[in-house]
This record gives C-alpha cells, structure tokens and sequence, in this order.
C-alpha cells in the first residue's frame, strides 16, 4: 500500500469516526465499563485474586469501577468544561479531575472491600495508600473517558451547532461557496483547509472531502467564517482550536479532533494580534 492509498485510507477512517451518532455515546461508556471491569477481575489487584472466586471478582469491580466511573464522567465534565472555556490545557484538567474523583472513589473501594473482603483499612497511611491507587485508577478511566470517547465527538457537537445557526431564519450560511462544491454528507461548518498537491482537504463539521481547488481560491471562499491562514497550507477555524502547543521555538495549533497544525513564523504574528496563541 503506497502512501497516498495509506492517507486516503486514514482519512476514510477518521471521517467515519466522526460520523458515529450522539446515540451511541453510552455504548462506548458501557463497552469501557465492561473491559475495565472484566481486566481487573483477570488481574484481580488489592487482593480479590487470592479472596474472590471469579463471580464474586467481577461483582467486586463491577461495584467499585461503576462508581468510580460515573465520578469520573461527572468531574471530569465539569472540570473540563472550565479548563475550556479559559484553553488551559486539558492534561492538567485530566490531572486535577483525577484527584477530586479518587476522593468518593476511595470511599466506594473502601465500600467494597469491607463487603467482600472483610477488611477495612486503618490509619491514615494505609487510606492515602489507597487513594493513590484510587487515583491511578481514576486517571485511567478519566483518560479513556476524555480522549477516546467524548473528545470524538466534540466536532460532531460543532456539527449540531452549526445546524442550528442554518435553521435560525435570516442567518446566510458560511462559505456557501466551498460548501457548495462538497457532497451532501460533508456539507458543514468548514473548520480546517489543507493542500494537497493540487487538491484542497476540506474538513468540515461533519466530515472531510478532497476538491480539487487552488488554495488562493479556496481562502476566499472561507473569508465568512472566524478562520485563518496559519501555514502556506492551512487555514484553521477559530471553532475548531482546541489548544497551543510550543516547544523548541515552534508553534502548533491542536484541534478538536486531535490534528497537529503548524504554524509558520510568517503568520504567527497575525495569530498573535488576534489572541490565537
């Protein structure tokens, strides 16, 4: 397989990704659930291996991961959502959710190890102890919760947004002229433009489409949208930034599906002028 069929291929893979419907969003949460529940019940860690016959290990975590996870979903969430609303960086949301949620967490272990195990822990280094593990625990779960599955939907959500601006009356839609030149399938919010050879990557809210276009002309028909040229061959959307990453002098946009855009030092000072970065 050359490159160009490996990309095309990635590119397949990625858009269908994104098309998964908001439906099934707590399939995945139950199919994580599941996997940690039954991992832990194999690995049988704080004891159960040696304690618990099988059923009653997957009883144990089955109790302890359910709660840990629904506060991990509901912390984290909150959390997040103010580390979003002010770009700082998400790790250290994941970091500090994990802290907070290990707190209850501590008490559900606590919980279930009395029930099952008939030992409750005693002192307060034997408690810190726990809710170190707990902690890790917590920072596994809210790692799987975050990046792989409600971070996939976050431009699916740009997507619904930007339905309902198309539905409110009066209000021209964006880039009609670009939009215009995809399928019915990839006609959204247009977030990133990148050139390829001769054809543009059009990624949208709702999916991505290669046109064949020159790049000059497809920057003029993003001029109605909250975007800019960050690089010779990117244009990026406000909405679709979800942070700034520098690191040996070079900056790095990351958007909300987790792609990498550089910035070239032509057009950072533009970016900075606006408060991009």
């Amino acid at each position: 397989m050359n490159h160009k069929t490996f990309s095309r291929a990635s590119d397949g893979l990625r858009f269908a990704i994104r098309q998964w419907p908001i439906g099934r969003r707590p399939l995945l949460h139950l199919g994580g659930f599941l996997v940690a529940v039954v991992l832990l019940a194999y690995l049988g860690p704080f004891g159960t291996w040696d304690e618990l016959g099988i059923f009653d290990r997957l009883a144990f975590w089955a109790i302890a991961v359910g709660i840990n996870w629904l506060c991990a979903y509901f912390v984290f969430r909150v959390t997040l959502q103010a580390f979003f609303a002010r770009r700082w960086p998400p790790w250290l949301g994941v970091a500090l959710s994990s802290a907070l949620s290990a707190v209850p967490g501590t008490g559900a272990v606590w919980g279930a190890v009395a029930a099952y195990l008939g030992h409750q822990p005693s002192g307060i280094a034997e408690v810190m102890v726990l809710y170190s593990q707990v902690a890790v625990l917590q920072l596994a779960i809210g790692t799987l919760v975050f990046y792989l599955i409600e971070r996939s939907f976050r431009w699916r959500e740009a997507a619904a947004r930007s339905a309902a601006r198309a539905e409110a009356p009066d209000t021209p839609a964006p880039a009609a002229a670009l939009v215009a030149r995809l399928s019915e399938r990839a006609r959204g919010e247009p977030l990133h433009l990148r050139m390829q050879d001769h054809y543009i990557e059009v990624h949208t809210s709702r999916g991505m489409e290669m046109v064949l276009l020159r790049f000059r002309d497809a920057l003029r028909e993003v001029e109605g949208v909250d975007g800019m040229q960050v690089h010779r061959s990117h244009w990026v959307a406000r909405a679709a930034v979800d942070g700034v990453e520098r690191r040996g002098g070079r900056v790095t946009l990351r958007l909300v599906n987790g792609t990498r855009v550089p910035v070239s030092r032509s057009f950072a000072p533009a970016l900075r002028a606006r408060g991009w970065i």
